[in-house]
């Protein structure tokens, strides 16, 4: 049996089918519900077989989907609405990446501050207490010059006092001699 195209079919199968169909009343099969106002849908226009089958059948009422932009569009929405997620996810956990990143920047750099805070903190102590040193070590060097002066004028004094009884002695003895 060779194998027929299904873009159209004959005519005369047409009529044959609708013939199969429509004449035959068969009474096993239920009658219709009839169509009122409690159903919820609404009464289209019925068709024929003969319509239908034209309608299904013919080109010109039902152009292939593949040929159409609508169909490539739906298609191309569809394909990238995985990628688009993904695309969402990265961007999401690259933000909170850098949230993290900055607030760990933020961390260190407190710390860098607080450590540079405290070293300037140590310099400026340690220079308070080199310069108290400093101002002690002048202190107790002029108190030992105003000592040393005090020792040595007095010893200075009595040399001299020394000298000069010295001196009135060796002038009282020359001038006993002459």
């Amino acid at each position: 049996m060779p194998i027929r195209s299904l873009h159209k079919p004959k005519a005369s199968h047409l009529r044959a089918l609708h013939r199969h169909f429509c004449e035959q009343k068969d009474s096993a099969r239920p009658p219709a519900p009839p169509a009122g106002p409690t159903e919820h849908h609404v009464a289209k226009r019925e068709y024929g077989f003969m319509e239908s089958a034209d309608i299904i059948f013919s080109e010109s009422t039902r152009p292939a989907m593949h040929r159409r932009w609508d169909w490539h569009a739906w298609q191309l929405l569809i394909a990238l609405v995985p990628s688009f997620f993904i695309f969402s996810m990265a961007r999401y956990a690259k933000g909170e990446m850098q949230r993290i990143s900055d607030e760990q920047d933020e961390k260190a750099q407190a710390a860098e501050r607080g450590e540079a805070e405290g070293k300037e903190k140590e310099v400026m102590l340690q220079k308070a207490q080199d310069q108290e040193i400093y101002d002690r070590i002048q202190s107790l060097e002029a108190e030992v010059r105003e000592l040393r002066t005090q020792s040595v004028a007095p010893a200075s004094d009595t040399s001299t006092e020394q000298r000069g009884k010295d001196s009135t002695e060796s002038a009282a003895v020359q001038g006993d001699s002459p």
